[in-house]
């Protein structure tokens, strides 16, 4: 919301106090329990990012008087969104599908060592 309305220090706030809390957490909390701890971490970056960005939205001139609670679904708007939206996440979903693939291929590829052969001694690159 904050992007679609120009905010973009707002947003840098929001991300920047999540990213702090993310670091600070995880130094903290990924040594003690391992994986678990990046997901708490990751967690509070959300948590930390979506009440910031809340609170920077009541903040707002724009919004004033205005609550924040979900209203009826509007389908234009929705359309409108979807029409941006789908070709997005359809492009990252090739990207991360063709990556995914180029891996899987990486790993049963594999490292081949060169044949040895009787000459490749020490002398071999002479």
């Amino acid at each position: 919301m904050l992007i679609a309305l120009g905010r973009s220090r707002e947003v840098l706030w929001s991300s920047g106090s999540g990213t702090a809390a993310e670091v600070i957490l995880s130094l903290v909390l990924v040594p003690r329990l391992g994986i678990l701890g990046t997901g708490i971490a990751m967690l509070a970056f959300s948590a930390v990012a979506v009440a910031m960005s809340n609170t920077l939205l009541l903040r707002l001139p724009e919004l004033a008087g205005q609550s924040l609670r979900l209203g009826r679904p509007r389908p234009q708007e929705i359309l409108c969104m979807a029409r941006v939206g789908l070709p997005m996440s359809a492009t990252l979903l090739i990207k991360f599908m063709v990556m995914g693939g180029v891996t899987y291929a990486a790993a049963r590829t594999g490292r081949r060592e060169p044949p040895r052969t009787p000459s490749s001694g020490l002398w071999a690159g002479f």
